[in-house]
């Protein structure tokens, strides 16, 4: 596997959205794939994880987090996909085949915002109920 120093012009094209402030992993290697189910598979049975944290699964497609998971069968998974976009959101967890829950950064900020100015009918969109 090659190195990558700037982090944005390594291995394959991005399934995904391109953040060069991260690793820039390429999930469709095959190889990646092997050692990143190893190392999932590794921290269930010697380390005890029952539960994973996908980070950024903006920046690469949703199957290879569905691979991930079908392969370690966690107990529980939630993704990283900071966006507020519900259709955005949507996509991904029907990408992943409903394998993972997504972190709701829509609802952090209408919370925040709702607790800031003290006013919660934000929280009433067709969205959020």
């Amino acid at each position: 596997l090659k190195f990558c120093p700037d982090n944005c012009t390594c291995g394959a094209l991005d399934t995904g959205d391109n953040a060069c402030y991260a690793p820039d992993i390429d999930h469709s290697n095959l190889r990646v794939q092997k050692d990143t189910i190893n190392w999932l598979n590794w921290l269930r049975s010697d380390l005890g994880f029952d539960s994973f944290r996908f980070d950024n699964t903006k920046g690469y497609a949703a199957n290879y987090t569905a691979l991930y998971i079908e392969a370690s069968s966690p107990f529980y998974s939630v993704g990283e996909y900071f966006d507020t976009n519900k259709d955005l959101l949507t996509n991904w967890i029907q990408e992943s085949r409903a394998k993972s829950s997504l972190f709701d950064f829509g609802m952090r900020y209408k919370l925040k915002d709702s607790i800031h100015q003290d006013n919660y009918e934000h929280l009433m969109d067709d969205f959020y109920g």
